[in-house]
């Protein structure tokens, strides 16, 4: 391998594709074991920046695991022009995307995210609904609070600890941001 490292990658990643974006995520996101995809994904996000393209296209890949990896991805890289696509994925078939298209957000703090994260909150999977709510205390914007509120009561209502933990720990965090943002 030429170098080491990220930089090392780069020339490597370079001679698999054909400099397109596209040709980059089919090649190298989709392909192999799943394990391998995982690394491929973990070498984009050292790279960074210059891998968000190829990761937004990835998130349209048929590949469950695919868009899952790019979400992760992109939400480690923390790049705003990822909102947009990962917000997308909010709506995706498969919950582990949706979740990973949440937590992503939650990364990112980009308040674009808060009315779509809020609507979210209504998932059908318990775990994509606590990733949500941990992604709307993470952005920390007040808007999410009355939202929060509502599905507080219902974790109460059927008994979802790990709901009624997220949600709480989501006030909290909003509530902190408030006052640290009085305090700068």
């Amino acid at each position: 391998v030429e170098g080491s490292g990220a930089a090392g990658a780069v020339p490597l990643l370079m001679k698999l594709f054909d400099g397109s974006s596209a040709s980059l995520s089919r090649k190298i996101l989709s392909r192999g074991s799943r394990n391998l995809r995982v690394a491929a994904g973990n070498t984009l996000v050292k790279i960074g920046t210059p891998a968000v393209e190829a990761l937004t296209v990835a998130l349209h890949n048929p590949n469950k695991d695919v868009r899952f990896n790019a979400a992760r991805a992109l939400g480690e890289i923390r790049d705003v022009r990822a909102v947009d696509p990962l917000l997308d994925l909010l709506r995706d078939q498969n919950r582990t995307v949706r979740l990973a298209s949440a937590r992503a957000l939650g990364f990112i703090r980009d308040a674009r995210a808060v009315e779509p994260l809020c609507h979210a909150l209504g998932d059908r999977a318990r775990m994509v609904r606590n990733y949500v709510a941990w992604a709307l205390g993470e952005i920390g914007d007040e808007r999410a609070v009355p939202y929060l509120q509502k599905a507080y009561k219902h974790a109460l209502m059927e008994g979802d600890l790990s709901g009624q933990f997220a949600i709480n720990a989501a006030l909290e965090d909003i509530d902190s941001a408030k006052y640290r943002k009085y305090r700068e």
